[in-house]
């Protein structure tokens, strides 16, 4: 198991008495309590409050202990819209304010992690935000988040009231001090993110998916060696579900932390809640030596407002077996806390807003009779945010982060970056003005955070690139203009080494072959512009200048010209590839038919693009652009789309290209004609007579 071990320096600045008898509570009325318990000759003790103090916002969710020396308290503001997370000094009477950060609000949960010691960085869950934050530590008034990681889902859930979007519910450091792992109640998933000690910097790995409508809560650790990672278990509440997932830990030789799931329980001996007028939810999980832990939050289970908190037994390999059913003696048990000898529980009930010390046998694990209880503050009201947020003892064993086995191992980011370099392949700097421009996304609703960003110049720097991430077992995108709706430019998730490719943009025409030469970083404008200016020349593509050429074509490539010349694909004659094992090959219709078959329309899936052959055509010497609205109605509307249609199939000529677009507001097809004004009325004038349609616009263009 992993424990909390105390360094000789704590039992010197500690005094015995203090250690383990003082707790500290948070209130949603934003105030912040320290406790003191004190047993008695009897058995019982007595529960009482010593000090308060406000400076964690309106509405203090969370409290996180440093789990090195308990001189640190931070807690965090659940405040919507705008919040804070703040810092404590707790060695004197009275708790100390020392720092303060402004948040986007809405964090629940946060814990620290990163440096040597694993507390130079702090990481918050924003569950209202579907994000998680991080924080340089000490905190400031001037303090930034590093990092903001958002994320998204495509639709709604199992339990669309509470899974409408992603919900993070806490942030958890490994017993490794490598990893980050976010449960998120909304998008039933454990996100899993790989920390740059340094930098402090997250880096999304690979997310293990927990059952549909499960809404994972929080987390705590187990293994049956103090010493290893070896058996590792991680144990996830899950709110919506009432159960308790176990997860088998694997830290592969390269690449991420994986979880793989291996059990799940519910936290009621029967299967399923008691039926009650509001909804039964799990709550809060912790680990003691051989024995889990999991609060109800609701269940009523032992009489009238006492709800239960359940025990499992864990075997030698990770297995649950359910214990039993006890009093909480609260209601709404957001949060419980296990002392550092193991003989004591306090729990904090949210609505009923006490604090309760349970006793614990550290034997059985058994919760037995009621020691000691307080009320604090005002009582909450069911099912709502207020009363008592959180409960944890002074120098308690049940931290998230236990003690850290040391690593030297450097994030995956750091290493990837390290051999870029190496390789001379320029790459961009995070936090620097190029990483901010090229990751900023064309919708701005998804962003994704790469692990690195390429910048190469020469297909020599892609190759070296793609090696680099074969290497450090990192998925490869390439981005050419990134105008893409679903930010597949940036890798549509986090964690990608992204290949920027829009600093390789020349265009050169061979004016024998007329064959043009083209750089996957090219945008369209810039191609008919170049095309026109060294021979007067073109290609079929489409209408907007900024899209890049590789998405555009490889994917087909609609435009204005393609009744006459066809898809911008189709005038590819060769492309130069770098292929997923780093090696560089060209093809064409003669050279690995296969790939240049598979690329074209697919070619996202089958290697880089480095360099394009375009055939091209002669300019026309003129164009018309023109368009016609249409006010048709619900009875004339198919007969004149029918004669639409048998006009595109029969009569068009292939000199026209036609779009439709079609709104609640307005209608209009619009096109370009290569020829002139009066040439476009001929083309058009046997659909005008079925149609009634008139042209709006049409403007020539020499």
């Amino acid at each position: 198991m992993f424990r909390f071990t105390a360094t000789a320096l704590v039992a010197v600045l500690f005094a015995p008495d203090v250690l383990g008898t003082q707790l500290f509570v948070s209130h949603y009325t934003g105030k912040i309590y320290t406790l003191n318990y004190e047993a008695s000759s009897s058995g019982n003790g007595t529960l009482s409050i010593e000090s308060s103090a406000s400076g964690c916002g309106k509405m203090p969710a969370w409290l996180a202990l440093d789990p090195k020396t308990s001189t640190a308290l931070y807690c965090f503001d659940e405040s919507y819209g705008s919040g804070v997370v703040s810092s404590f000094d707790v060695t004197g009477a009275e708790l100390n304010q020392t720092g303060q950060a402004k948040t986007a609000g809405g964090d629940v949960h946060g814990w620290l992690y990163g440096g040597s010691d694993g507390q130079n960085f702090v990481s918050t869950a924003e569950y209202g935000g579907s994000s998680i934050s991080t924080y340089k530590l000490p905190l400031t008034s001037s303090s930034k988040p590093l990092q903001k990681l958002a994320f998204t889902m495509s639709g709604s859930g199992t339990d669309p009231s509470r899974q409408d979007a992603p919900h993070p519910h806490s942030t958890i450091t490994d017993p490794t001090g490598q990893y980050i792992i976010v449960p998120d109640l909304g998008a039933d998933l454990i996100r899993i993110f790989s920390i740059d000690a340094s930098s402090g910097e997250l880096t999304a790995c690979t997310s293990a998916k927990a059952d549909a409508g499960d809404g994972p809560r929080h987390g705590s650790w187990w293994s049956p060696d103090d010493a290893s990672v070896e058996g590792l278990m991680l144990y996830t509440v899950n709110e919506l579900g009432n159960s308790v997932t176990g997860w088998k830990v694997s830290y592969p030789s390269s690449g991420c932390l994986t979880l793989n799931k291996t059990q799940t329980l519910s936290t009621f001996e029967s299967g399923s809640p008691p039926s009650s007028t509001l909804p039964v939810k799990a709550a809060e999980v912790h680990v003691r030596g051989n024995f889990l832990y999991a609060a109800n939050r609701n269940d009523q289970l032992f009489g009238s407002e006492q709800d239960s908190i359940v025990t499992y037994n864990i075997s030698s390999t990770g297995v649950l077996e359910f214990v039993e059913a006890s009093n909480s003696y609260t209601w709404y048990p957001r949060t419980f806390s296990i002392n550092r000898e193991g003989d004591l529980v306090a729990v904090g009930g949210q609505t009923s807003s006490n604090v309760a010390i349970i006793a614990r046998d550290t034997e059985t694990g058994r919760l037995g009779e009621l020691m000691a209880n307080v009320q604090v503050a005002t009582p909450g009201n069911d099912g709502q945010e207020d009363g008592l947020s959180a409960v944890v003892w002074n120098m308690s064993s049940t931290m998230n982060l236990q003690i850290p086995i040391p690593v030297t191992t450097p994030s995956k980011a750091t290493t990837i970056n390290e051999c870029l370099t190496n390789a001379s392949v320029p790459i961009d700097k995070k936090g620097s003005d190029s990483w901010d421009d090229d990751v900023e996304p064309f919708n701005l609703r998804l962003p994704y955070t790469p692990a690195a960003v390429a910048v190469p110049t020469t297909i020599d720097h892609i190759q070296a690139a793609v090696s680099c991430a074969i290497k450090f077992d990192m998925k490869v995108t390439a981005k050419s203009g990134g105008h893409s709706y679903a930010s597949l430019g940036l890798g549509g998730e986090d964690g990608h080494l992204m290949i920027e490719l829009d600093r390789m943009y020349n265009v050169t025409l061979d004016t024998d072959s007329n064959v043009a030469t083209v750089q996957p970083g090219a945008r369209l404008g810039h191609i008919a512009n170049e095309l026109w200016d060294q021979g007067k020349r073109a290609i079929s593509a489409g209408t907007c200048p900024g899209v890049g050429v590789s998405g555009h074509s490889l994917h087909g490539g609609y435009g204005m010209s393609s009744h006459k010349y066809g898809l911008a694909v189709d005038w590819i004659a060769g492309m130069t590839v770098v292929l997923a094992n780093a090696s560089v090959v060209h093809t064409s219709a003669t050279e690995h038919p296969d790939l240049f078959w598979a690329l074209k329309g697919a070619g996202s899936s089958f290697g880089i693009v480095a360099e394009y052959e375009f055939n091209t055509f002669a300019a026309p010497a003129e164009v018309t652009y023109f368009s016609m609205p249409f006010k048709w109605n619900a009875s004339s509307a198919p007969a004149k789309l029918e004669a639409l249609e048998a006009y595109t199939q029969d009569t068009m000529p292939a000199e026209l290209t036609m779009r439709m677009f079609s709104s609640a507001r307005s209608s209009q097809l619009e096109g370009m004609f290569f020829g002139n004004v009066s040439g476009l009325r001929t083309a058009l004038s046997p659909l005008l007579e079925e149609t009634g349609l008139k042209i709006d616009q049409a403007k020539n263009t020499t």
